[in-house]
């Protein structure tokens, strides 16, 4: 069993179109946020997420604030720390998306399907549920 103090941390980023999220499929059948492992070579959160999504998703975006941080469990007995961020794309969003090989698919999901949807866990869920009270109540 991993301790806390090696918790390893994960920056996830959402970013899509106007109402929508990017999400991102992985080899346990489920949908998560894209970004990855926190590097020591990464200058910050916002630098890592920035790295994250351009090699997950081959497109450049601006990181903004935190919107949620939780523990969680991908395979029992390994926990992760992640905290996601609101990210906006710099210059026109793509009209199609790739995926790096660490993903099985892609997909732009409206974000109230999202938050319905079963095989995103609970943590990206709350996360998009600040997010989308975060968005509507901005100007």
């Amino acid at each position: 069993m991993q301790s806390d103090e090696a918790l390893p941390i994960s920056i996830k980023g959402i970013v899509g179109p106007p109402g929508a999220v990017v999400l991102l499929r992985n080899e346990r059948a489920e949908w998560e946020l894209p970004g990855g492992r926190l590097e020591l070579t990464d200058p910050n959160p916002e630098a890592c997420l920035r790295r994250e999504i351009h090699e997950e998703l081959e497109i450049e975006v601006s990181a903004g604030s935190p919107v949620h941080a939780w523990r969680y469990e991908p395979v029992p007995g390994r926990m992760v720390f992640l905290v996601a961020y609101r990210c906006e794309s710099v210059g026109p969003w793509p009209t199609a998306l790739t995926h790096s090989s660490e993903h099985v698919d892609v997909c732009v999901m409206p974000i109230e399907q999202a938050l319905q949807h079963p095989e995103l866990p609970l943590g990206y869920r709350n996360a998009l549920r600040r997010f989308a009270v975060g968005a509507s109540g901005r100007k």
